[in-house]
């Protein structure tokens, strides 16, 4: 077997004496990578005696010269590998010829019904002009009159059957001339579009049938990862469902070809692999610059395709070379929206954690929470989350820092209830400074009693969140009481209590704390809810 990488992009000129013959490769399979993918073809043609040149036509005019490979199983040599732009051609492919005699088959049997109908209807009318039988004057027998009404009523049914299934069938032919034409409009836009082709000048000492491969690298290929998660209850494992979005922009369909998605960069594969240094570093606390990544990634631009135009998102994952063989055979369109593969699925063990702040809202919302992202092949992209038979919403899942715990919210769970209600006492007055107002000090009380509850048969874990407020003046003083047991941020006032509840069990948290201020003043604590909701006001409010 020989191999040659030896590309010349530019235009080749072919003596006369040497013989050239032209190839139509079949589409093998496409290795499709993030920011791009490797095309497999092959053909067979029959190599003549001295030299000659096989010509690969049809190609994408995205692939990359330096990265063809030719390769053939014969006894033959390949002297030189040359990539050219193909010369635009008023003459239609065959295939798009084909298309043509079909469209114009079926309009000319659209014709045909058309002639069948209009007969049918002449006839018709035939018949309901010459219905008198007999004259006006001149009355006819009995049994000759029978059958000739039996003769004008199977004939007008028969006829008005006829014009029904014409009808139906000039239908047919008209959505069959719709998908005709459909694709032939689709394919010849696909036809004009610039393409390239491939020289190979080989030579051999005998006449022989060679078979070749070719393979080459295109930036117009490219695929997005997308999740599932789905979670059915607290006691169960998770199950991700890893998903891709795949492009095909290359200007040549795929048709039923195997397909294969993989994470390295395509054009790594041509030079041989450097090896640098390997250092390991505090990750920035709080970053949002894009850019900023830890070692052992790298960054890669994939395309993202919007409906009004395209752009590249770029997305670092980890430099791992995991690839994906998608079972089965695939058909992708060029140039038409990204096409939805299943690449794997994955049963996840997850940790459910149950969540609340009834002072914002009194429902208990389900957080898993997912570890360990490194033992799986992932890559930063977005996940639709479900809950049992409930769509919750759209989550993210971002492996560049792999130790994180990948937190995702599971929406409302309807058995765990909890309720936060104030207990009424009376705020006391002190005077300390006589009748100056600004030396008397106002003492109020606030009490909160919160009630969490499990309707559930299995225990769970809770955390529950409130708060007691921060002074923001010298002369306010606010004095925790009781937390049950919360744990207590004091830069933030934010209270936890991190809980376990077993089945049907009921827990109570008290919240007390008073606030200290001058009578003169009036202090404002923001307890109320805002909500906007849409009202209508009559004219003469």
């Amino acid at each position: 077997m020989l191999t040659l990488i030896l590309v010349n992009c530019c235009t080749l000129w072919v003596s006369a004496a040497i013989h050239t013959q032209t190839v139509d490769s079949r589409l093998d399979s496409v290795n499709v990578f993030l920011n791009g993918a490797e095309i497999s073809r092959s053909t067979t043609a029959t190599v003549p005696t001295g030299q000659s040149i096989v010509l690969f036509q049809e190609l994408s005019d995205q692939l990359d010269a330096s990265s063809i490979q030719i390769t053939s199983d014969a006894d033959i040599a390949i002297l030189e590998v040359t990539c050219q732009s193909k010369t635009f051609s008023d003459t239609l492919s065959p295939k798009l010829q084909i298309l043509q005699d079909s469209i114009r088959y079926r309009q000319d049997e659209i014709m045909v019904l058309h002639h069948k109908s209009s007969a049918l209807r002449a006839e018709k009318a035939l018949l309901f002009a010459n219905k008198a039988i007999g004259g006006e004057q001149n009355g006819i027998p009995l049994d000759e009159l029978k059958k000739a009404a039996k003769f004008y009523r199977e004939r007008i049914q028969t006829i008005l059957d006829n014009l029904v299934v014409l009808a139906e069938d000039s239908q047919t032919v008209v959505h069959i001339i719709a998908d005709l034409e459909k694709r032939f409009e689709r394919d010849l836009r696909i036809f004009k579009q610039p393409k390239k082709e491939i020289l190979v000048t080989v030579e051999a000492n005998l006449a022989t049938t060679a078979t070749f491969n070719l393979r080459y690298i295109t930036s117009e290929a490219q695929w997005q990862p997308y999740y599932n998660l789905r979670g059915q209850d607290i006691d169960k494992t998770m199950q991700l469902e890893y998903k891709a979005y795949v492009y095909n922009n290359m200007g040549i369909n795929w048709d039923s070809i195997p397909i294969r998605l993989g994470t390295v960069n395509p054009m790594n594969n041509l030079e041989k692999p450097v090896m640098r240094a390997w250092t390991i570093q505090y990750a920035p606390q709080k970053s949002t610059n894009a850019t900023d990544s830890l070692a052992g990634y790298e960054t890669v631009a994939y395309l993202k395709v919007n409906e009004d135009s395209s752009s590249f998102v770029t997305i670092e994952v980890p430099n791992l070379n995991t690839e994906f063989i998608i079972p089965g055979k695939h058909s992708i369109i060029t140039g038409a929206a990204p096409t939805l593969l299943d690449v794997t699925t994955y049963q996840i063990p997850v940790s459910y954690q149950h969540f609340c702040i009834p002072k914002v809202r009194d429902e208990v919302f389900v957080v898993g929470q997912i570890t360990n992202l490194a033992d799986y092949d992932l890559i930063t992209g977005l996940a639709s989350v479900y809950y049992g038979n409930s769509y919750i919403g759209q989550s993210y899942i971002n492996t560049k820092n792999l130790n994180d715990t990948l937190e995702v919210s599971l929406g409302v769970d309807p058995k765990v209830k909890v309720s936060r209600v104030k207990v009424n006492k009376k705020g006391k007055k002190r005077k300390n400074g006589a009748n100056n107002p600004y030396k008397t000090r106002l003492l109020e009380n606030f009490n909160y009693a919160i009630t969490v509850k499990n309707k559930r048969k299995t225990p769970i874990n809770i955390e529950v969140w409130d708060q007691v407020p921060i002074a923001q003046e010298k002369d306010i003083v606010v004095r925790v009481k009781k937390v049950s047991g919360a744990n207590i941020e004091r830069s933030s006032g934010k209270l936890i209590w991190n809980t376990t509840l077993k089945p049907a069990e009921s827990q109570k948290m008290l919240l007390s704390f008073k606030v200290k201020y001058p009578r003169a003043k009036e202090i404002e604590l923001n307890t109320a809810k805002q909500v906007i909701t849409p009202r209508h006001v009559p004219q003469d409010f």
